[in-house]
């Protein structure tokens, strides 16, 4: 800075600051050193961001769920337009409490233990429903640790029959607490066309006599939670 400018400023020092401003009415200079500075505010190392809209889960579903009075006319129907039986057993699944989507641990008899983490939207439609699973074959260090961690929502405990048909699951399930209900899957493969799976599941309807059934928009987690609360 010129000699002559130098001239024309006074030397104020004060909270350890060194400070120049001009003699006359006109702008403050500013801080030259020891300034205190602003911080950038301070992220939890355990925030994630979100994943994209467009960050899909690997496997598809289109799903549709209702409640009934009794599951024994519609397997009979089941039966005669040709589906036939795959498995039944008791299942258990523990639901953790998770931001966005759902994930579970399933347990059932006679098979890996697996884990599932699914996103899917809340509808009395047939809807998607996106899935990975993975099979935990410690499924109870898994639980423990997830317990701790990001805690247990809820607990879901049925009694379910499994029946194919043209690629369809058929689940006719007994939930304890909850009753009796059919969910239909219809497992759409990579290379396979949504609109033929949705068409077979709007057939299949019909033919279980479910036109008229109360479809139920969420899953099993939620009507339990909902009852205890």
């Amino acid at each position: 800075m010129p000699l002559a400018a130098l001239a024309n400023l006074s030397l104020d020092v004060r909270r350890g600051m060194v400070i120049f401003e001009r003699t006359w009415d006109g702008p403050t200079l500013g801080c030259l050193e020891d300034c205190p500075r602003e911080e950038p505010p301070r992220t939890n190392r355990y925030d994630r961001p979100m994943p994209r809209p467009d960050d899909q889960l690997p496997r598809l579903n289109l799903e549709i769920k209702f409640r009934v009075a009794d599951l024994e006319p519609v397997r009979q129907r089941a039966l005669a337009a040709g589906a036939s039986p795959q498995w039944r057993g008791w299942q258990e699944d523990v639901f953790f409490a998770v931001p966005r989507g759902r994930l579970k641990l399933r347990r059932q008899e006679g098979q890996v233990p697996q884990l599932v983490a699914y996103l899917r939207k809340d509808s009395p439609e047939i809807r998607e429903s996106r899935y990975v699973i993975a099979s935990c074959a410690d499924s109870a260090a898994v639980e423990q640790a997830l317990r701790h961690t990001i805690g247990v929502a809820a607990s879901v405990r049925k009694l379910r029959e499994v029946y194919s048909w043209r690629g369809i699951r058929i689940h006719l399930d007994r939930v304890e607490g909850l009753g009796e209900f059919v969910e239909l899957e219809a497992v759409v493969e990579q290379e396979g066309d949504p609109l033929t799976a949705r068409r077979d599941l709007e057939e299949l309807v019909e033919h279980l006599g479910l036109g008229s059934a109360e479809s139920i928009p969420v899953a099993y987690v939620d009507l339990i939670s909902s009852r205890e609360r």
